[in-house]
């Protein structure tokens, strides 16, 4: 009978090594959870202060017959917005290497400024006030590793 108390010692010393590398791997995998929420957080508030908004009047878009056409946006978030990032699709076909943008201001495009946005493409071939869907997407700036998005679905008319 003594050898019960030793192997019992042996066991408790056994299920204390298991429970602390339980433990341990437990408190890992918590801090990662911790820290894909906190981005996800971080990522949601960020996005919410993402607002884009066409600025003029969208039954007096200009356009030109070769396929030009020019309109406005203004940053209506709180944050910074990134115009590089824009995307711009009319009637649904993505624009892509024939978008050009202008700050107004000159610098970032921060909240309360003008965008102006020129696309030029010759296979666009509307005529005086036909009614086209402008979709754009826009991304703010990188804000602790995370960019918020807005998209803008605008009927306009094409004014020549």
């Amino acid at each position: 009978m003594a050898d019960g108390g030793a192997t019992s010692f042996i066991m408790l010393v056994t299920a204390l090594l298991v429970a602390g590398s339980v433990s341990t791997f437990l408190i890992a995998e918590w801090g990662e959870v911790a820290r894909s929420m906190e981005m996800e957080r971080r990522a949601q508030a960020i996005d919410a202060e993402t607002d884009v908004s066409l600025a003029g009047d969208p039954g007096h878009v200009r356009y030109s017959l070769t396929g030009q056409i020019q309109f406005y946006l203004m940053n209506s978030g709180t944050s910074v917005l990134d115009d590089s990032t824009l995307v711009v699709l009319v009637d649904g076909v993505q624009q892509t290497a024939n978008v050009t943008t202008t700050v107004m201001n000159g610098g970032d495009w921060s909240a309360g400024e003008l965008l102006q946005v020129q696309v030029v493409d010759n296979t666009l071939t509307y005529t005086n006030n036909t009614e086209v869907v402008l979709t754009v997407v826009v991304s703010s700036e990188f804000v602790s590793n995370v960019r918020g998005t807005d998209t803008l679905d605008a009927e306009v008319r094409l004014v020549v």
